[in-house]
């Protein structure tokens, strides 16, 4: 019988001990890159911040900052704080903020909870057209009871709002990823809009604090995007 040729012996180099710390090493310079890239996306995308006219029909405007607390909050962004009141004086408050940093996006639940207030009701209005929603959010305090009704939306420089794109939690790293992702294919300015009215005990159902916020709301949202006088 034919002996077969014996083949010598290979021996494999052993696995450099420093592969596993190459190899995260990698995976942390591609994170660190593609935030870095989403980070100055996200600050071009943000760098609209529209006026808020002196009057909205029978609403008038005066100057109400946001307290450093608010701001803090956000991530320092530049904002308007604004209050609008009627002949009733009636008062309706306005915030709007630009989106040129993740915290931007917090989500007003996680905010308002801040100051012990809960959310007890919320539900999405489409106040703008079927396509342009806003989330009507009903907030209740911890320490005396008051509640307020708010009006939340990122609105988009094209007339078009977005409701979906919130951060739930202040640190939140997949969320953040997601919504960097999101602004890095999406060319259009943005910026995020809150307004609110304290609801009153004498109005049960919120009838006359949902028509102070339509009014101001749908003025403001025509100022900025159809180019309507107030």
């Amino acid at each position: 019988m034919a002996m077969g040729i014996l083949e010598p012996e290979v021996t494999l180099p052993a696995p450099s001990p420093l592969r596993p710390f190459l190899i995260l090493g990698g995976i942390l310079g591609v994170t660190a890159t593609l935030v870095f890239f989403i980070g100055f996306r996200l600050s071009q995308r943000g760098n609209w911040l529209p006026d808020t006219p002196e009057r909205l029909g029978v609403w008038q405007m005066t100057e109400k900052p946001l307290t450093r607390q608010a701001l803090q909050q956000l991530g320092n962004p530049d904002a308007r704080g604004r209050t609008y009141e009627n002949p009733f004086e009636e008062k309706v408050d306005v915030h709007v903020i630009s989106t040129t940093d993740y915290q931007s996006y917090l989500d007003p639940q996680f905010t308002m909870g801040a100051y012990e207030y809960t959310v007890t009701a919320e539900k999405a209005l489409p106040i703008f057209g079927t396509n342009s929603p806003v989330r009507a959010l009903i907030f209740k305090s911890g320490k005396d009871q008051r509640r307020y009704l708010m009006y939340y939306w990122i609105q988009n420089q094209d007339g078009s709002t977005n409701i979906r794109d919130t951060l739930k939690r202040d640190r939140d790293f997949a969320p953040r990823l997601l919504l960097g992702l999101g602004a890095t294919f999406s060319g259009t300015q943005n910026c995020i809009v809150r307004v609110f009215t304290p609801l009153s005990p004498a109005d049960i159902n919120g009838a006359q604090a949902r028509r102070n916020l339509n009014e101001v709301c749908i003025g403001l949202h025509d100022f900025w995007i159809k180019g309507k006088k107030p």
